[in-house]
């Protein structure tokens, strides 16, 4: 029997972790995380992509954790995971507007 250590699980936690960020940063499956609830026609509408690019997105959010997909209706929802991460993206973002407003305005 292999002993998982508390380090291999940290490991496989930051592993999971920076897959999530790799997958839900990307600019078009942000968008798609943005749109959630929704569906694929409106997706495909939407980011003006056919049905086969988006359905591989899907399945790299999905995998990642950041979405779940009601097989067979196109239906895509969030996860726990999908609000904790785009909360911590909101947060992120605050924090770099507050950082750059200033030396924005002192370029006026």
């Amino acid at each position: 029997m292999i002993e998982i250590t508390n380090e291999d699980i940290k490991e496989i936690v930051e592993d999971i972790t920076l897959n999530i960020f790799n997958i839900g940063a990307d600019r078009t499956n942000f968008k798609i995380l943005k749109m959630l609830p929704t569906d694929l026609k409106s997706v495909m509408k939407e980011l003006n992509l056919t049905k086969m690019p988006i359905n591989t997105r899907f399945n790299e959010l999905e995998q990642a954790g950041l979405i779940k997909r009601r097989k067979g209706t196109g239906k895509v929802t969030s996860t726990k995971m999908t609000n904790y991460f785009l909360e911590l993206i909101n947060t992120i973002k605050t924090k770099v507007e507050e950082e750059i407003k200033p030396q924005i305005s002192n370029l006026n």
